[in-house]
């Protein structure tokens, strides 16, 4: 599923709808039923932060090192 943005000729509403393909057909609005829809660009949604995680020199090297599968160790 692929999901577009779309404008309605007729209400002027602006929606995302979900289309099979990318050469499916043109779906109906979902408003007022017209078949008169326009592919809009999508905006970009970037931001937010990601983390990298524990750093490879405070990762366990061994077995031992974790306690030996030791629960309290290894959650921490």
């Amino acid at each position: 599923m692929i999901i577009y943005t779309y404008r309605c000729s007729h209400c002027e509403v602006v929606q995302e709808l979900a289309v099979a393909s990318m050469s499916s057909p043109t779906p109906w609005c979902t408003v007022c039923g017209a078949d008169e829809l326009c592919k809009r660009p999508s905006t970009v949604n970037v931001g937010g932060v990601a983390s990298a995680g524990v750093a490879r020199e405070d990762m366990p090297r061994s077995w031992n090192t974790v306690g030996r599968g030791d629960r309290q160790t290894v959650d921490r």
